[in-house]
């Protein structure tokens, strides 16, 4: 694994705004032996003829063309078919790496044969360009984790799911397409959980942070975390993960279900008919079918967080009342204002 070629997984919707960034630090980077596949999801933008005037500088980037938008996780399945290396990774089009970061990778790889998985430093970029990094929850003397520690340290990001991985856990489990937007989320604890060891490196990925958009606030495909977290709990008991591991899952959909009312309530009034009947039956759905007996006692009795399965209009009532007062105390104006 001396000089392993590094295939880099790219799904590119209207991204023209920051794309020549992304691609210019992959063209920077210390360690030349990579492959960039880039798959232009249905831009309508400049995306593709900015694909194409780099993919014509530089034969490492592959452009594939999809002729609708379909999601991210479909569109880095279309790569992972080109990708010929023995280490993948994504990169988003929006953001990007220190120019060290495949070196690195590939240092982490190369010097355990054990090592499946990579972890870069997850570095966030605020809209006005503050930098702050995301803290794994791991003791700064452990090295690499199990899988099974990397999997459930996972699943409410406990540690962060930007990493390179060896190809044989992309051939096993390539992304789960059950969600446009978050089930490719689900593949990256598949991936830790079938790893023989997750580490770390010192290699930045550079994650841009875009302001909310109170207009993607009211596209139902945000919702779709809800399914997505359904189909993680199913695989998660298929892989014969115990009770104690699903309950970290139920724990993650009960709080997106929350949160799902709280929007309801804060927005409703910006919502017409037909946006308010779609996301109440998304919501009502989940509620009943989320299995909230494992959720810890702390929030089964906290005003806000208990699921009072036994009464649903007074669960709703207390969803409008909670979201009220949060609120009229300013605590959420930044979310739905």
């Amino acid at each position: 694994m001396s000089n392993s070629l590094i295939s880099i997984l790219m799904a590119v919707y209207n991204g023209e705004r920051y794309l020549r960034e992304a691609l210019d630090s992959l063209l920077a980077q210390t360690y030349a032996n990579w492959q960039l596949l880039c798959v232009d999801d249905g831009s309508t933008d400049s995306s593709r003829c900015i694909l194409k005037e780099y993919s014509e500088r530089d034969s490492r980037i592959v452009v594939i063309e999809s002729a609708e938008n379909q999601g991210i996780a479909n569109a880095r399945n279309l790569g992972l078919e080109k990708a010929e290396g023995e280490i993948i990774m994504m990169l988003d089009c929006d953001d990007w790496l220190s120019a060290d970061a495949l070196q690195l990778l590939r240092d982490a790889f190369a010097a355990d044969a054990e090592m499946d998985t990579v972890l870069l430093t997850l570095r966030y970029v605020e809209p006005d360009g503050a930098m702050h990094d995301f803290r794994n929850e791991v003791n700064d003397d452990i090295s690499w984790l199990s899988g099974r520690e990397a999997c459930l340290l996972a699943i409410n990001w406990r540690i962060h799911g930007v990493y390179a991985a060896r190809r044989r856990l992309y051939d096993s489990h390539p992304y789960d397409c059950i969600s446009k937007v978050y089930s490719d989320e689900n593949t990256t604890r598949l991936h830790y959980l079938h790893s023989r060891k997750v580490g770390f490196c010192n290699g930045v990925y550079y994650y841009r942070q875009h302001p909310l958009s109170s207009t993607a606030r009211k596209d139902k495909v945000q919702w779709d975390i809800l399914t997505a977290l359904d189909s993680l709990r199913q695989s998660l008991a298929g892989e014969g993960l115990d009770e104690n591991a699903l309950h970290l899952v139920d724990l993650q959909k009960w709080r997106n279900v929350m949160g799902g009312y709280m929007y309801y309530y804060a927005r409703r009034r910006y919502l017409d008919e037909e946006e308010r009947a779609e996301l109440r039956a998304i919501l009502d759905r989940h509620y009943f079918s989320t299995l909230t007996k494992g959720l810890p006692l702390s929030l089964k009795f906290r005003f806000g967080y208990a699921p009072i399965k036994w009464c649903p209009p007074l669960y709703r009532l207390q969803m409008r009342i909670f979201t009220r007062l949060r609120l009229l105390l300013g605590m959420d104006k930044h979310r739905y204002g």
